[in-house]
């Protein structure tokens, strides 16, 4: 049930916001207006799946989520990251070889070294992955 005062309603902001906590605000306001008002997400937030326009008032809890779709490209299989944008069977199969071969990755960058990664398939998969 929402909590209304002085014609405003409280909203319960937490996850990956700069500052979770209980918000007033105007019943006009929506999710986007909380998310502002608890000093906006963080890098690693997920609000894909959020409607940032409904109103506060319908929604007095709100959690954002992290994003946990990091795959840790040293101990991923290679199902896991066949998972990334862009990586076939074919490229999970030349990165497990390489970490055979080379031995675990000392930075992210280093996926370049494997053939069949260039500057862009990195790019599109920088955010996704972890050591």
């Amino acid at each position: 049930s929402t909590l209304y005062k002085e014609g405003g309603v409280l909203v319960y902001i937490t996850g990956a916001v700069k500052n979770p906590g209980v918000y007033e605000m105007s019943k006009e306001s929506h999710i986007y207006d909380a998310i502002q008002a608890a000093g906006d997400i963080l890098p690693y937030a997920d609000v894909e799946n959020i409607d940032l326009t409904a109103l506060v008032g319908e929604s007095p809890y709100i959690l954002i989520k992290t994003d946990p779709q990091k795959v840790n490209i040293n101990y991923a299989g290679e199902a896991e990251l066949m998972t990334l944008k862009g990586i076939g069977k074919s490229t999970a199969e030349k990165i497990s070889h390489y970490r055979k071969e080379h031995g675990l990755f000392f930075k992210k960058e280093d996926l370049k070294k494997v053939p069949g990664i260039g500057e862009t398939k990195y790019s599109k998969i920088e955010e996704q992955i972890t050591l």
